[in-house]
């Protein structure tokens, strides 16, 4: 069976090792508000103390048709570091993450890829 398969252009780095998906499959982020709303007694409405987002976290999903590949990206992910996410066709994705709870790596036999899911918090835009 053929694949046809348009390939990102995503490279993900720790400064010492690089490695290039397949494809971004999910690509999923928040901005949390650091607003604080105050209940005053005797006030219908709350008073707001404005604050600035935080910068983005979330979770993405690259897939690789290596096996070898997929795995040496997991084992990148579980070092103490900090990562270089690069997006040559959607800059807006560009950033300094770092893991932010747990990687996955799941095997599709059907497909015959492995998906990598990160979960991520921006140190650096």
């Amino acid at each position: 069976m053929s694949r046809i398969l348009v390939r990102d252009n995503v490279t993900i780095s720790d400064g010492d090792t690089t490695t290039s998906p397949d494809l971004i499959s999910r690509y999923a982020v928040r901005r949390v508000s650091s607003n604080i709303f105050h209940t005053i007694v005797g006030r219908a409405a709350r008073w707001l103390t404005l604050g600035v987002s935080r910068l983005r976290a979330g979770t993405f999903d690259a897939l690789y048709f290596d096996r070898d590949e997929a795995h040496a990206a997991l084992e990148m992910h579980a070092a103490a570091a900090w990562f270089t996410y690069t997006d040559a066709d959607q800059p807006e994705r560009n950033m300094t993450y770092a893991v932010e709870g747990q990687c996955e790596l799941v095997h599709d036999a059907k497909f015959n890829h492995w998906r990598l899911t990160v979960e991520f918090e921006e140190i650096e835009p």
